[in-house]
């Protein structure tokens, strides 16, 4: 459900009119995503996985080291994790 309220934000919190809450939104879905992925019943915690690191990539588009500092060291933290989860899944 989570997953589903953070994609209906994104229709009304837009890039282009909201970017910095776009990129936090982005960012909340990443979690979601790496916590379904987590969850023992997930059958397949790969594509989650992508879908995680897609939204942090997207939330780094914006989250850059220069003006917004806090966020991108958070941001950068969180896909290090879901880069060494996917490593963890792949044989």
């Amino acid at each position: 459900q989570a997953v589903e309220a953070y994609q209906a934000a994104l229709q009304v919190q837009t890039r282009a009119d909201h970017p910095v809450t776009w990129a936090m939104t982005q960012e909340n879905l990443a979690v979601s995503e790496l916590d379904i992925a987590a969850h023992p019943t997930t059958p397949d915690p790969d594509a989650h996985l992508a879908a995680a690191l897609a939204h942090v990539d997207a939330a780094l588009t914006i989250f850059d080291p220069l003006h917004l500092p806090y966020n991108h060291t958070k941001a950068t933290t969180l896909r290090n994790g879901i880069l060494a989860a996917l490593q963890r899944t792949t044989p």
